[in-house]
């Protein structure tokens, strides 16, 4: 559990399903993770994508990494934006950086 160690308790068990696609190399191509606002899911993006480029995790520093783009509805809007789409769609379009291509 210490992997876990700079998580809510609550996140525990979708934590480690997470890990388990991890360890089994069955990480689908996109995750959508919802919840109530507080619940922390975002938390739980930020720990799981540091996990998959490798990197330590570092709770409440933002993540930045050529092969990371976080999508979500930014805080003056109801729902992601056309652009945000557009944008997700050109940075899918690019080579990995890192890991396997």
């Amino acid at each position: 559990m210490a992997d876990q160690d700079n998580l809510y308790p609550w996140l525990g068990p979708p934590a480690q399903r997470l890990l388990g696609l991890l360890a089994a190399e069955r990480v689908p191509q996109a995750l959508l993770l919802h919840g109530l606002p507080g619940s922390g899911r975002r938390r739980l993006a930020d720990w799981f994508a540091h996990r998959l480029l490798g990197l330590p995790d570092a709770p409440g520093a933002e993540l930045v990494h050529p092969d990371y783009l976080a999508v979500g509805v930014e805080a003056d809007r109801a729902q992601i934006s056309v652009a945000q789409v557009r944008g997700l769609v050109d940075f899918i379009g690019l080579t990995a950086t890192t890991g396997r291509k």
